[in-house]
C-alpha cells in the first residue's frame, strides 16, 4: 500500500516571523509591507480633518452628545442663544430718615402754635380788662346796692316817698302838693313837672279831682356814688266829680335819682 505523502502547507515566513517576534518587530514588518504595496499602488493622500471648534450649521442625523462644559469652551455658534440686554443698574438714593428735616418743621410748628396762643392770651386779657373797667364804671362792680344794704334801703325809702308825693294831690290842697313835690325833685325833671302839673291846677278844682299813688314794688338796678336808678310798679287810685267817680291806673316807671342836700331826689322818670 503506497504511503500517502502529505504535502505540508507552505509556511508563510511573515506569519512565523510575526508569531516569533515581539510586537515591535511585527509592527515594523507590517510597515514595510505597506510601504511595498504603496510603491506599487498609488493611494490618494489623506488630509487630516481638523476637529471643528464650533459646531457647523449642517443638519445632523444623530443627536450629538452634550459636550462637557469643562472640556469644551463656550464660543459663538451659528444659532446664538438669546442674549440678555444689559441695562444700567439704577441705584436709587437711600431714602432720607423720617427724622431728617423734622426738627426744623417741628420747631416751626411749635413757634406758630406759641404765637397763636400768645395772640389769644393777649386778646383774652384785653377783653377781660375792658369788661372789668366797664363793670367798675357802670356795671355790677359799681352797683353798691349789692354791697351796701343800708344805703340801698335808704335809697328805696326816700325815692318811694318822693314818687308818692309827686304823683299824689287833692284839689283842696294843690299849692301844698306842688310845694311838696318840688322839694323832692331836681334837675330837668323840675321843668317837666311844672309842665305836667299846670293842667291839674287848672281843672282839679272844677272837677274836684283827688289822686292817690302807691308804690307796689321797687328794686334798685344801679347804685353808684350819688346816682341811682330804680324800677317801680305804681298804682294810682282816685275820685272825680261831685259823685266821686273812682279812677284807677297802673304803670311801670324807671326812676332816676340823685343824692342832693343830704337826701335822694328824683331827677327823671321814664314810663316803661
Amino acid at each position: 500500500m503506497p504511503s500517502r505523502r502529505h504535502d505540508a502547507a507552505p509556511v508563510n515566513p511573515a506569519s512565523v516571523d510575526t508569531a516569533s517576534k515581539p510586537p515591535d518587530a511585527k509592527r515594523s514588518r507590517t510597515t514595510q509591507r505597506k510601504g511595498a504595496e504603496s510603491s506599487s499602488v498609488s493611494l490618494p493622500s489623506v488630509v487630516p480633518v481638523p476637529v471643528p471648534t464650533k459646531p457647523s450649521g449642517a443638519m445632523r442625523l444623530s443627536k450629538p452628545s452634550r459636550p462637557s462644559t469643562e472640556d469644551t469652551p463656550v464660543e459663538d455658534s451659528a444659532v446664538s442663544a438669546p442674549t440678555v440686554e444689559e441695562r444700567p443698574v439704577e441705584v436709587e438714593p437711600a431714602p432720607e430718615p423720617e427724622d431728617a428735616g423734622q426738627p426744623d418743621r417741628r420747631r416751626i410748628r411749635v413757634l406758630t402754635a406759641l404765637g397763636v396762643v400768645a395772640v389769644l392770651l393777649l386778646a383774652a386779657t384785653t377783653l377781660l380788662a375792658v369788661a372789668w373797667y366797664s363793670a367798675r364804671e357802670s356795671g355790677p362792680l359799681t352797683n353798691q346796692a349789692f354791697a351796701d344794704g343800708a344805703r340801698t334801703s335808704e335809697l328805696v325809702g326816700q325815692v318811694t316817698s318822693a314818687v308818692v308825693t309827686v304823683y299824689s294831690y287833692n284839689y283842696t290842697t294843690l299849692p301844698a302838693n306842688e310845694a311838696a313835690a318840688k322839694a323832692v325833685i331836681t334837675g330837668d325833671f323840675t321843668a317837666e313837672f311844672d309842665k305836667t302839673f299846670q293842667p291839674v291846677k287848672d281843672g282839679a278844682a272844677k272837677e274836684m279831682t283827688v289822686l292817690n299813688t302807691t308804690v307796689k314794688a321797687a328794686s334798685v338796678s344801679q347804685l353808684q356814688g350819688d346816682r341811682a336808678r330804680l324800677l317801680m310798679m305804681v298804682d294810682q287810685t282816685g275820685t272825680k266829680g261831685p259823685a266821686k267817680e273812682p279812677t284807677a291806673a297802673s304803670s311801670r316807671l324807671a326812676v332816676d335819682a340823685l343824692w342832693i342836700d343830704g337826701r335822694w331826689k328824683i331827677s327823671g322818670v321814664t314810663p316803661e
